[in-house]
Parts: structure tokens; C-alpha cells; sequence
């Protein structure tokens, strides 16, 4: 018991990953247990009691797992990470884990919903830096949001190259794209499509949001349409029914099956039946490199399942933050950089660099087997 919690404080703040962490933590009970049953030679109750005095104290300190979670998770967002060493100065450790910063967190039955604000470098011009994480996922920051969505929304505006007059958003529950397509396209009617209501909530309520989404979800224009649900429901219901022009789909990366489905081959064929020949799809969609020249496998498999299920023509952009735009054209698709609008940063500009496009894909092997809701496959 007295070395459980340094040992996951140390587990939470490494790059470890969660399985792992998980059979680490398993591992050293096991051995703790063989410890305990072979090492003393006494009577069975003896050792019966031994065994049992761990688990009677994690019962008895259960009270203080809210605390514990707290700073654990404070732990895992903290560069750099904590060594051994810092563990031999419990008191100190936990002290500073305790008071630097502050973390509003958030469990929903379908994500964990992270919002850590802390006193920010000094090359910002913002004091304060907050940073929204799901699912213990980074999302963005109140230094890096502007380039994030600037991205996405003018670089799709950009190849696209029209004016859009239906737009569907999946994901983004955050607000702040929504907010800045009311703005930008005040005559086109917006659906925003979002599962998780505690999300909607907390970008109603939480000022870090509210500051970066203007309050859009008190300030619904009529043309515009706030959904609270499945995204894959509300596909197979319009589909056939309905036809955009624009469509973001802003989820966060799949870590798990039910994720997964909307990354799959069904998925894209749902968005598919509500998307018009020369309409646009751009999807948050964070690349992944062995190299310069080659891409992991899970992002490989992303990829070829968009393109199996008809989005032939593809451009995937983005040094800091990383987009995929697909559509069914016969036209590749290219950014014309002399129409941006003179109000874009000039970050988001640099960050319409595109590093992957259809000719790409096509050299890829397409024969091999991609995501599907019926065989999820991530590798």
C-alpha cells in the first residue's frame, strides 16, 4: 500500500500506455501476493491476514480516490515527466502536483472529458495556458486553437472553392467551429451533430470554452441546428433524404472498438449517401510518421478505408495540426493560396502545407484488409 500510490503517480506521468500500465500495476500485485504467501512460514491464517491487510487498507483509503485520480492526472499532462527520484520526495511531489495548476475534469459514458489550466511560458501572450483533453487525448489550447480551426474551416473553404449553402458538422462539440462557420457563412444553414451532452455542457458553462466559442450555443441562428446524439443514427436517418456541401468530422482518434466505428468503411459509406459528387469532406485526423516518408499503420488503414468507400480524391495537410480533405471528384484537389482571406493567421496559412495527396494513396496497397465495423482492425 505505501508504494501503490508513488508507483502510479510514476506510471500515469510516462509515456507508458494504458495496457501496459495496467499489466505493470497487475504484475507487482502478483508478486506481492507470491511474497506474502511463500516467503513467511507460519500458520495459513497468518498469511490469510497478510493478504487481506492490503486490500482492507485500499478500502478503507477509497475515501481519497477522487484525490488520488486528481493528481494522477495532473501528472500524466506535466513535461517534463516525473523520474524515480521525484517519488523519494513524496511530500514534496504531491505538494507540487496539488497547487500547480488547476484540472476540471468531467467522466461521461462516453469519454473523459480533461480541461488543465496552468501559468503559461512566457513567449505567449496569454498568462494562462488551458488545454481541452479527451480522453487524456490533447485537442488543442488556447495558443493553438486559432490555428487548429482556422485550418480546418478556411483550408476546406479554400478547396472547395464555392459558396456552401448546407454544412454538417460531426463532432466538435466544443463549439468553437461551429461559432466560426456562423460567422463566416451567415446564410448557410449549419447542422452540428454532437453525442456527448456533459460536451455541450461544458462548452456552455466552462469560461476557457465559452471564451473561444463566443457563447454560440446560447446564440443559435435559425438557419442553424444543434443535435444531441449518434452521428451514425442521425446518418442512416437522413441519408438519401438529405445532401451537403460541406462536411467536418471532428472526432477524437479511436483508442477503442466503439471508436473505432467512425473510422470504418460503414461509417464513410453513411456520409457518403449525404454528400453530393463535388462535396468536400474534411476530417480532423491526426497522421502519424514512422519517417519523413512513411506513415504508421493505423493511420495506412484510415486512410485506404476512405478511400475503399469512394473518396478517391484526397490532400492531407498540416505540419502542426493534420487534416484529411476527400472528396469523390475526378479533380484533384489543390489549394489555391492566393484567395485565403487576409485575415487568416499566418500560422494557419503555413499550416495549409499538404504532405499527402491521391497519388499517394493510389501507390498504397488496397488490396489489404481495412476497418470495418464487422472487423474492426487498427494494425
Amino acid at each position: 500500500p505505501l508504494l501503490a500510490g508513488p508507483f502510479i503517480v510514476y506510471l500515469s506521468s510516462s509515456a507508458t500506455n494504458y495496457s501496459i500500465q495496467s499489466g505493470l500495476i497487475g504484475l507487482a500485485q502478483f508478486i506481492g501476493m507470491l511474497i506474502l504467501i511463500f516467503k513467511f512460514d507460519q500458520d495459513r491464517k497468518i498469511r490469510i491476514v497478510l493478504l487481506l491487510l492490503p486490500l482492507s487498507v485500499i478500502i478503507y483509503s477509497s475515501k481519497y480516490y477522487s484525490k488520488l485520480e486528481y493528481l494522477t492526472a495532473k501528472a500524466t499532462y506535466l513535461y517534463p515527466k516525473f523520474q524515480i527520484k521525484d517519488l523519494l520526495k513524496l511530500d514534496n511531489t504531491l505538494n507540487f502536483l496539488e497547487h500547480f495548476g488547476f484540472l476540471e475534469r468531467q467522466r461521461t459514458p462516453y469519454q473523459t472529458i480533461d480541461i488543465y489550466t496552468y501559468e503559461g511560458s512566457r513567449q505567449y501572450s496569454n498568462r494562462y495556458t488551458t488545454y481541452l483533453y479527451l480522453n487524456r487525448r490533447v485537442q488543442f489550447n488556447n495558443n493553438s486553437s486559432e490555428i487548429y480551426h482556422e485550418s480546418m474551416l478556411y483550408g476546406a473553404l479554400n478547396l472547395y472553392g464555392k459558396n456552401a449553402e448546407n454544412i454538417l458538422i460531426l463532432g466538435g462539440g466544443d463549439g468553437i467551429l461551429f461559432n466560426m462557420i456562423q460567422k463566416e457563412l451567415p446564410k448557410s444553414s449549419t447542422t452540428l451533430v454532437e453525442l456527448d451532452e456533459k460536451m455541450i455542457e461544458s462548452a456552455k458553462t466552462n469560461q476557457f470554452l465559452k471564451s473561444l466559442n463566443e457563447n454560440v450555443f446560447e446564440n443559435i441562428k435559425e438557419n442553424n441546428k444543434l443535435i444531441i446524439g449518434d452521428a451514425i443514427t442521425y446518418l442512416r436517418k437522413i441519408q438519401n433524404k438529405r445532401k451537403f456541401d460541406l462536411i467536418f468530422i471532428d472526432f477524437p482518434f479511436p483508442n477503442g472498438h466503439e471508436l473505432s466505428k467512425l473510422y470504418s468503411k460503414e461509417f464513410y459509406g453513411l456520409v457518403k449517401n449525404v454528400s453530393k459528387k463535388e462535396t468536400l469532406i474534411t476530417i480532423d485526423l491526426p497522421l502519424e510518421m514512422k519517417n519523413e516518408d512513411e506513415f504508421e499503420e493505423e493511420s495506412l488503414i484510415i486512410l485506404q478505408t476512405i478511400y475503399q468507400a469512394g473518396f478517391k480524391k484526397q490532400i492531407g495537410y498540416g505540419p502542426h495540426s493534420s487534416f484529411v480533405s476527400v472528396s469523390q471528384l475526378d479533380n484533384d484537389l489543390q489549394f489555391n493560396y492566393e484567395t485565403l482571406p487576409k485575415k487568416i493567421s499566418l500560422a494557419a496559412k503555413i499550416n495549409l502545407i499538404p504532405f499527402i495527396d491521391h497519388n499517394n494513396i493510389e501507390k498504397l496497397n488496397l488490396k489489404r484488409r481495412v476497418n470495418s465495423m464487422f472487423w474492426p482492425r487498427r494494425k
